[in-house]
């Protein structure tokens, strides 16, 4: 049996090979010669994205006092272990009563989160996330793979 990813052949344990950091959409390939000299292919389209391990404390769904400062935070891996070096996440902040978004200018290419010494990503602009009105808040992160991931906090007066 042969393997290839994007006409890369595949090494086996694949686990460590440098295609599980190649987040994105793929094209796998796999022959298959069997005891007669038959060959069976089949190719399968895959999306490889990062392990989002989830907000840190105080997120997700907390509650918060009016002007108490909120701290956003992450991780993200590769393959649930190593922790991903450079990631330039995108964040909307926006209070579900009313649809009112907060203009963060962050995005894939303005970044708003740094990686801090223990591989998590913590948003930067706290001046703007201390500005929360009273209301429930979402919290969307959209990472490098075009996964989103969704958290909210109350502020409450």
């Amino acid at each position: 049996i042969l393997a290839d990813l994007d006409n890369i052949p595949l090494t086996y344990p694949a686990v460590n090979s440098a295609w599980l950091k190649s987040i994105g959409n793929h094209l796998l390939t796999i022959n298959a010669t069997d005891e007669a000299g038959n060959i069976s292919t089949a190719t399968k389209s895959i999306h490889i994205k990062y392990n989002f391990n989830g907000f840190t404390s105080p997120l997700p769904n907390t509650t918060i006092t009016l002007n108490q400062k909120l701290k956003i935070q992450f991780v993200v891996k590769y393959g649930g272990v190593t922790p991903v070096p450079v990631l330039h996440p995108g964040i909307t902040i926006k209070r579900l009563s009313d649809n009112y978004i907060l203009n963060l200018a962050c995005n894939a290419t303005l970044s708003c989160f740094k990686q801090t010494t223990n591989n998590k990503y913590t948003f930067t602009k706290t001046t703007l996330v201390n500005g929360l009105g009273i209301g429930v808040w979402e919290i969307k992160v959209i990472l490098d793979d075009g996964e989103e991931y969704i958290t909210s906090v109350e502020v409450t007066p």
